[in-house]
């Protein structure tokens, strides 16, 4: 059984070692009891600290459990009596001696499970190239709410596939680069051209300076902008490699390096510094550390002549 507790950065940041101890020791053998050796994965896939799951000083969260074929939520539920216990009141933030009790929940508040409709809850590390949020404040707990789980990891598998198939490619889940999406003042904006959000992402690989990203997403089921914090389905948004961002957006998001230093400023708003992302890709795949894909010859099928009878296929 693997057990995933760290795919959210505000459960990363905040959980502490004696609640990761009460985890395996007090929940860990409840659910084997319930489900045997059957569970592949446990995941603690978003915080939901701002969904407000908290009853009576209990904390219900949706647990992950993945199967061999299928993947389901199990209701939890353990008690946050005060910040003597929980630093700060967060419910992952155990500071206490003893173990935490948790609880398998078999009836959760009606307005609980409505609050997770239509929502992901489960990540499948394979299916994109690392990802990571960095936030330039303090608080451990600041980007709550401010960014839906769903859009972000739906964002880090279809970027990952759109540089994959640019440079026909595959293998980005081994760890050759990784994409950064990062919270600041004045920068790292949304920017909305008419149905179109642009935001820059960054891109790092081992020996390799951090070079911008930008990507662009599109509502394919409406007129208003979309963002981070949005909850979608892959239905209603495209995401896509921005190369074409134009003069102007890249003003305002850059217009922070005017006050630090001209040079940047200029530097940022060339051309080099939209496409310079590429020649790291290109680096990584040099080294061997994405695995080319190689195109198969197609075989053209034989042509029936055409006195040939027709055959219909039963419907």
């Amino acid at each position: 059984m693997k057990l995933d507790l760290l795919h959210n950065k505000i459960i990363s940041d905040t959980v502490t070692p004696a609640f990761r101890e009460s985890f395996n020791a007090n929940l860990v053998p409840k659910l084997a009891e319930k489900y045997g050796n059957s569970i592949l994965e446990v995941q603690m896939y978003e915080d939901y600290l701002n969904d407000g799951f908290l009853t009576d000083g209990e904390f219900y969260y949706p647990l992950t459990l993945a199967f061999e074929d299928e993947v389901k939520t199990e209701w939890i539920k353990w008690n946050v009596p005060n910040k003597k216990l929980f630093e700060n009141n967060v419910p992952y933030a155990y500071i206490g001696n003893g173990q935490i009790e948790f609880s398998i929940v078999d009836n959760v508040p009606l307005e609980y499970a409505e609050k997770l409709s239509g929502r992901n809850t489960y990540f499948d590390a394979k299916t994109s190239a690392p990802f990571s949020i960095k936030t330039s404040s303090p608080d451990k707990t600041f980007l709550s709410g401010k960014y839906s789980q769903t859009f972000v990891d739906m964002m880090a598998c279809e970027v990952t596939r759109c540089i994959e198939k640019a440079f026909s490619v595959s293998g980005s889940e081994a760890g050759g680069y990784e994409l950064v999406l990062v919270f600041a003042p004045e920068t790292y904006m949304e920017h909305v051209v008419e149905n179109v959000t642009y935001r820059r992402l960054l891109i790092t690989a081992r020996g390799c300076s951090a070079r911008d990203l930008w990507i662009k997403w599109t509502n394919l089921k409406g007129d208003s902008p979309l963002s981070v914090s949005s909850e979608v389905s892959s239905e209603d948004v495209k995401f896509e490699i921005a190369d074409d961002v134009s003069h102007k957006v890249r003003e305002k998001e850059y217009r922070f390096l005017v006050r630090a230093s001209s040079d940047k400023y200029q530097y940022a708003m060339g051309r080099k510094n939209i496409t310079e992302w590429r020649d790291l890709v290109k680096r990584v795949i040099k080294r061997g550390d994405l695995v080319k894909c190689e195109v198969q010859d197609v075989i053209a099928p034989v042509e029936e002549p055409v006195s040939a009878p027709l055959m219909v296929e039963a419907a």
